[in-house]
């Protein structure tokens, strides 16, 4: 049974680092760090509230914790932790029959939270869920949850917002441009977007904090920052199905003496130990042909030599076709001559029977313009005689109507029943594949290429990496957006199972264990009067977790003095300089990155080994340390 408690006004946790308070009616946290002095505040709860209910009926109610009439406490250990549970039900104003002027029985809605802190190190645990209680399935109730709400960051210069967007980036406190995205939600895991569930600061104390989501299927990174900030940030749970249904986790790790670099290299060790981490040395025991991607020419950088056929049917796009056969077997063999003794990647787009981005997921036999099935098991034999590594683009998610295979029974469905529709692509209007479904065609067409003798090292998959999780509510292929994510990983650990290198698009975290190259980028601004410039100041975040465990392929807009910093291979063939101190710390971690100056323009890493290289934005002037001549 529920009862209603009067409790403290302030509940309290503590361990020899850290002392944190809970206020008993929002939940705002406090926290002090007793090595610094420094105090980490939750920001009060104002506007709509952290929770949104949605009736039998269909009808959103945004409530504020504080409104709470049912509360209960109860002290708890789990293991090195120890804290206490609060339930809340009862929340004021969501009314019977989605009225909000009724007030309805206090026992239909219920929330678990749960603060848990180590018995001795600076970790604090979060979690938040719904809550079944006097028999009411209350997973139907609850939609979505902005809670743990943001600490208070500074209006200040020197207090720094690390967000894991793209390559990764700083907020200061003052940044005087504004952030501007859709309702301050960047989408985890998609498009060159947010490729690790975590976020950071760092004040003038040089304290700091990182705030890992330990539950990220489901969720999105909420970031507001107007001009002159200050940022505010925090974790916007999404409901599954319809429905909050488990527990979300947050875990903060409070640092002393933090940077940036601190702070990642503490999600590094979170990680490696939740085993989302997994090293190049380890991939290359598995698949040895991976070392060929250190610091290896993209022959399909030559020109538009990658592009055998595109054939456009979306209007405003021109129809072109870019290579013949014999141009690009002449591209591969100058290659060859150019760069000889170097890796290669000869990487083949446009391929498929109607050419680039058609007829997807059944998009053979190869177009006449490659020579049919002989003339890409030509290619793939030069590729073979030249020592290049040879990989195919092809992807499984876009699902055109075009498609000899097109079959909505296949489709993915929102939760009304109905499959999407786009125009946007050369080949026309399109739906989507779902993920469950995919690795079918997949393997049908790998044993196709086979068949037909085309000798594939290298498998580039589109899209999969590249869009964030997804949702099916066909009851032939019900998904949810964790089932989506192993049914992509299973896709890309096919392919590493038949010893080819895997890529898919971007570099995003849960790909680290299935997925050996993939693209990172600058952080720019997506949206408004700022859009395409620099986000902040770039720091290499992904680079200090993942470096030695992903081979990073530049975009080419990357700057060459990031590329060198970052650890990035570059898009430019003719940067010989970049591509031999890429092969030199292609699997090494990267240990630190640091700034020289107070403009951030003299920058300086660290690779295992002792390899250095510093870099100034402001002349454009480079040196490299540690493997000897680079020219």
């Amino acid at each position: 049974m529920i009862m209603k408690t009067a409790g403290k006004k302030t509940e309290r946790l503590s361990n020899p680092i850290l002392d944190v308070s809970v206020d008993s009616r929002d939940l705002s946290i406090s926290i002090k760090d007793r090595r610094n002095g420094s105090v980490w505040k939750m920001e009060p709860e104002k506007g709509k509230g952290s929770a949104s209910i949605e009736t039998p009926y269909g009808f959103p109610y945004e409530c504020p914790l504080a409104t709470a009439k049912v509360r209960s406490f109860k002290r708890m250990i789990r293991g090195e932790y120890s804290g206490f549970e609060v339930l809340l039900g009862g929340f004021e104003g969501l009314g019977q029959w989605g009225n909000p002027s009724n007030i309805y029985d206090q026992n239909k809605a219920f929330l678990r939270f749960v603060f848990l802190v180590h018995c001795k190190e600076p970790d604090l645990i979060v979690e938040v869920a719904p809550s079944e209680e006097n028999g009411f399935d209350d997973k139907t109730w609850i939609r979505t949850v902005s809670y743990p709400r943001p600490f208070t960051h500074d209006k200040s210069r020197d207090f720094m917002t690390l967000i894991p967007y793209r390559a990764g980036t700083m907020i200061p406190g003052n940044m005087k441009e504004g952030i501007s995205n859709d309702n301050g939600v960047i989408p985890l895991w998609g498009y060159e977007n947010v490729n690790m569930p975590w976020w950071g600061a760092v004040n003038s104390r040089k304290a700091g904090y990182l705030a890992i989501m330990d539950t990220p299927c489901d969720a999105q990174l909420q970031v507001v920052h107007p001009a002159g900030g200050p940022t505010s940030i925090n974790a916007r749970w999404l409901p599954s199905f319809q429905a909050l249904r488990y527990t979300r986790r947050i875990i903060y790790s409070f640092l002393d003496n933090a940077d940036h670099c601190s702070v990642a290299k503490r999600y590094r060790k979170y990680a490696i130990g939740t085993g989302r981490f997994k090293s190049l040395r380890d991939k290359i025991s598995e698949r040895p042909l991976l070392s060929k991607l250190y610091g290896a020419v993209l022959d399909c950088e030559v020109g538009e030599g990658q592009m055998i056929k595109r054939k456009n049917l979306r209007p405003g796009l021109p129809e072109h076709r870019n290579t013949t056969l014999k141009e690009r077997l002449a591209i591969m063999a100058d290659a060859a001559k150019k760069f000889k003794g170097e890796n290669v990647l000869s990487f083949v787009r446009g391929w498929q029977k109607e050419g680039f981005d058609r007829l997807h997921p059944a998009a053979m036999p190869p177009c006449e313009e490659v020579g049919g099935w002989d003339g890409l098991a030509l290619l793939s034999r030069k590729a073979e005689e030249y020592g290049f590594l040879f990989a195919l683009h092809d992807q499984y998610r876009d699902f055109f109507l075009e498609s000899p295979v097109f079959s909505e029974d296949l489709t993915l469905k929102n939760c009304r029943g109905e499959s999407p529709r786009h125009f946007y692509w050369a080949g026309g209007t399109q739906s989507i594949l779902c993920a469950k479904e995919a690795l079918f065609f997949v393997k049908k067409d790998i044993q196709l290429l086979v068949d037909h003798g085309v000798k594939l090292t290298a498998n580039y998959n589109d899209v999969l990496s590249g869009v964030p999780l997804e949702e099916c509510y066909d009851h032939r292929h019900r998904m949810s957006r964790r089932e989506c994510m192993e049914a992509r990983a299973g896709i890309l650990e096919h392919i590493s199972s038949l010893g080819q290198v895997a890529s898919s698009e971007s570099v995003n975290d849960w790909t680290i264990p299935c997925v050996d190259f993939g693209h990172l980028a600058e952080p720019l601004h997506w949206k408004g009067r700022h859009a395409g410039k620099t986000m902040g100041i770039p720091v290499p975040l992904f680079s200090l977790v993942y470096h030695d465990a992903i081979v990073l392929m530049s975009r080419r807009n990357v700057q060459p003095l990031n590329c060198m910093l970052w650890g990035l291979n570059t898009a430019n063939f003719a940067d010989r300089e970049i591509r031999k101190l890429h092969k030199a710390v292609a699997a090494r971690e990267m240990l630190s990155h640091s700034f020289l100056d107070r403009n951030f323009k003299r920058q300086k890493v660290v690779y295992e080994g002792g390899i250095e290289v510093e870099a100034d934005f402001s002349t454009g002037r480079h040196s490299i340390k540690g493997i000897g001549a680079v020219k």
